[in-house]
């Protein structure tokens, strides 16, 4: 299992920052975060941490903390113009 975002250029760089908290530039100019894990259970783990950050910063407030846990229970959670998405690898064989 995998979570993944990718934004396409440096303007939205700031918004994988917030909701990844790392990135790797790549060859065509976008930006992307990729991270592997044994279970969707840690999958989404990952993401309520993400979600705790985003709240704790101030980034978001608490009818957009509710919101967002509505996205993480659906495999994805979105900030601004950046969204972490739960990918299984077997989808891809």
């Amino acid at each position: 299992m995998k979570v993944k975002s990718e934004v396409p250029t440096v303007y939205q760089l700031s918004s994988i920052s917030s909701l990844c908290g790392g990135w790797q530039k790549q060859p065509n100019g976008s930006y992307k975060f990729e991270d592997e894990f044994d279970s969707k259970t840690e999958c989404e783990a990952f993401l309520y941490s993400r979600l705790a950050n985003l709240y704790n910063s101030g980034k978001i407030d608490e009818d957009e903390l509710r919101g967002k846990r509505e996205e993480i229970g659906k495999g994805y959670l979105s900030y601004d113009s950046a969204v972490l998405t739960i990918e299984n690898d077997e989808d891809y064989v």
